[in-house]
């Protein structure tokens, strides 16, 4: 019998590089095991959006102009259900689908009521899954707090229809119960990339050339998720990032700013590094990885880091850095709490105090970074408790059809 075949849809193609530590991670996991494909939860080819059919031109033109006086949501409805989105993701979901034993869709924040219709896409795939009989689990997947009862809605029945849901932290465990009751076992395992290894960790190495690295992210994409009582303006965080650099310099720190990849994360970390200067007369390189064999290898010589991209911080701690991670979003303290690492989360909120460098700092003074028997242990709880629930599924609803065949 031939090996089965398990497609993992998801934020493969992102220029987030923790969108594709996540895939890699869940790749590894199942490699040893199955036959794995990868198609793109988001982004289709141009190929694919061509060879859909569009709009005529004069109807475009008039659907420019409504466009222009809409909410940016109800743009992005309109180009799913009237300007043929939906049909050119059906038509970029279906082959690898039907050509699969088993649907991953996962990990991220994917239960999500945003921009990108995170919802529809995930509700998407289901359906055309659910017509062929071919199984579906969500994996590694975390719950925005931001979801309302009509994207839930949306999505209820892709995740009735799921085999089995794997959710990141507690907090989406939380939700999720909440809005759709508590009937189906929803599991909580930690994030699907701390079961990557650095293959360039090495327990006899010490000496790390960067004392601190400060992981810089777009600053809208940081602030927007916060509360309408807490905003914080950019100004601030970057005042923020400074003090950090202040006190680190006077302590005699070597500093690097660095980015997960993104080129929204470069241009803010550029404006960063500008103020830095101006201010305070300090010059700081920028590393900006282009792969995450690239950031895996940065982050290898580096002791301590200020993560704001959750993944930067994840990827720091399994490559044996001391990370504190900024929470701007509830998700970041969720995921390291899956862990009992809370104490290495910050509130943002501290940033509008006098002290916050120092305290960071001293937050970072107080940690130490994670032995390789607890990352090993770390990635062999998440390991098997990806393949247990898929080898349960494949076992008790494929195998039995093929013996049957």
């Amino acid at each position: 019998m031939k090996n089965l075949l398990i497609t993992i849809i998801s934020e493969c193609h992102s220029d987030n590089l923790g969108d594709k530590a996540i895939t890699i991670s869940l790749g590894n996991i199942l490699r040893p095991f199955y036959d794995v494909k990868e198609t793109s939860f988001s982004n289709i080819s141009a190929h694919e959006a061509e060879a859909t059919s569009s709009p005529t031109k004069s109807r475009k033109s008039i659907l420019r102009q409504v466009l222009k006086s809409i909410p940016a949501k109800t743009k992005a409805r309109i180009r799913w259900n009237i300007l043929n989105d939906k049909r050119k993701f059906d038509g970029h979901y279906r082959a690898p689908i039907y050509q699969s034993d088993l649907i991953i869709v996962g990990g991220g924040q994917l239960l999500k009521n945003n921009v990108a219709l995170f919802c529809e896409k995930l509700s998407l795939v289901s359906k055309i899954a659910n017509t062929q009989s071919i199984p579906t689990a969500l994996i590694g997947v975390g719950v925005d707090k931001k979801m309302i009862p009509q994207t839930w809605r949306i999505v209820k029945k892709a995740i009735d229809t799921a085999k089995f849901i794997v959710l990141r932290d507690a907090k989406s465990s939380d939700r999720i119960c909440a809005a759709m009751g508590c009937q189906k076992n929803f599991s909580i395992l930690p994030d699907l990339a701390f079961a990557l290894k650095n293959p360039g960790l090495d327990p006899e190495i010490s000496d790390r050339s960067i004392s601190l690295a400060i992981n810089i992210m777009d600053f809208s994409s940081m602030l927007d998720p916060l509360e309408t009582s807490s905003k914080i303006e950019a100004n601030t965080l970057i005042s923020g990032f400074c003090d950090i650099v202040k006190v680190a310099h006077d302590t005699g720190s070597s500093i690097c700013l660095f980015t997960s990849g993104s080129s929204s994360d470069l241009l803010a970390a550029n404006i960063v590094r500008m103020e830095i200067s101006a201010r305070l007369g300090v010059e700081l390189p920028i590393f900006h990885p282009s792969t995450v064999d690239d950031l895996l290898a940065f982050l290898i010589d580096v002791d301590d880091v200020v993560a704001t991209r959750m993944h930067a911080g994840i990827l720091a701690f399994i490559s044996g850095c001391n990370p504190v991670c900024v929470n701007w979003d509830d998700k970041v303290a969720g995921v390291w709490l899956a862990i009992h690492q809370q104490e290495r989360v910050i509130e943002i909120e501290e940033i509008f105090r006098d002290d916050f460098g120092a305290n960071l700092l001293m937050k970072l003074n107080n940690l130490t970074p994670a032995s390789c028997k607890s990352l090993d242990d770390l990635a062999e709880k998440v390991r098997s408790g990806v393949l247990e629930p898929i080898g349960r599924t494949l076992r008790d609803d494929l195998v039995p059809k093929r013996l049957k065949a």
